[in-house]
């Protein structure tokens, strides 16, 4: 069943969400008429998982009873006479949580990285388990206690670096960068790169200052959409110890350099040129720390030691007020 929910039409918010809702609607009623067409376990398996997933969007948009419909579903799942479908449901359920993992308190959180890392680890190392992995990885990244989340990636690493299958070393290989990543507050973080101007970067020469690592790019409209707020942090307390090194994910090194000279950037921009293999999100530098949204941005202390990993909007505010009080 192909159903494209987005495709919505709607002057306002609210007229869309009311389309969206018709369509989930009609969705999830084609979905209960193939349940009842077919009995077959691996077909019931894969119309109740899209249920599910149905349900959670209907919980998303604030459909009526949707959490109470859910609910009800996943326990009618986990009490199945079939193993198969008390595994959707273990598997669907978890995710489900997971959608409210950012409102949840550090243990909350904790409790449920516990449960996502059991799920993983007690099942095999094939594609259906590595998708999940993945899944339950990017929901947990910005968790409030990011080295528990780390802990739980290098797990992962482990666990899918046994398989001698490229595409599970490469899973292993992402998940111990993303680890090294949410490691880092607390930690010097090492970068090395080349600037715009072909010369050599080591961020360890600039310890002694506040320094804001943007990973970003030209096509990235967050990205670019960070920048006034950037610009006006950078003219208020670059004079007082802060810098900024952009780490540019662009592929064509003369249209970023064009674009570094027009937009008058004033900080220190890092890319590699040559092949794919060292540009894009192929950059050595988003290999090393499992950067694979943007923008991601890294605030280093004058200490030499990451204070926080997420160095956005009213975050990097807040942090450049406290470390720069004398500023007004």
């Amino acid at each position: 069943m192909r159903v494209n929910l987005f495709e919505v039409e709607g002057a306002t918010l609210e007229e869309r969400q009311a389309a969206f809702r018709v369509k989930l609607a009609h969705a999830q009623q084609a979905v209960d008429t193939m349940l009842a067409e077919n009995s077959a376990e691996d077909d019931q398996a894969k119309l109740y998982k899209l249920k599910v997933e149905l349900g959670r969007y209907g919980v998303r948009v604030s459909v009526e009873d949707a959490k109470e419909d859910l609910a009800a579903l996943l326990s009618e799942l986990e009490n199945s006479e079939s193993s198969v479908l008390r595994d959707v449901a273990a598997r669907e359920g978890l995710l489900y949580r997971l959608d409210s993992f950012s409102t949840l308190t550090a243990e909350e959180q904790s409790v449920l990285m516990q449960q996502g890392e059991d799920y993983i680890l007690q099942h095999g190392v094939d594609d259906e388990n590595q998708l999940m992995a993945n899944q339950v990885g990017r929901m947990i990244r910005n968790a409030k206690d990011g080295h528990a989340a780390a802990n739980v990636h290098e797990r992962f690493a482990a666990f899918f670096g046994k398989s001698e299958d490229a595409r599970l070393q490469k899973l292993s290989q992402q998940m111990e960068a993303t680890a090294r990543r949410l490691n880092l507050p607390g930690s010097p973080m090492p970068l090395t790169g080349t600037t715009m101007e072909e010369k050599p970067f080591d961020l360890r020469e600039m310890k002694g200052k506040v320094v804001l690592v943007d990973f970003w790019a030209t096509w990235c409209g967050p990205c670019v959409a960070e920048f006034p707020k950037m610009r006006e942090h950078y003219a208020k307390y670059a004079p007082h110890g802060f810098e900024i090194v952009g780490v540019s994910l662009d592929e064509n090194h003369d249209y970023l350099k064009q674009y570094v000279e027009n937009a008058e950037i004033p900080w220190v921009v890092l890319h590699e040129q040559g092949s794919k293999e060292t540009q894009g999100w192929n950059h050595p530098i988003a290999k090393q720390f499992g950067i694979n949204s943007i923008p991601c941005m890294i605030l280093v202390g004058a200490d030499g030691n990451v204070i926080t990993t997420h160095a956005r909007g009213e975050e990097l505010q807040r942090q450049l007020e406290t470390l720069f009080p004398a500023v007004e």
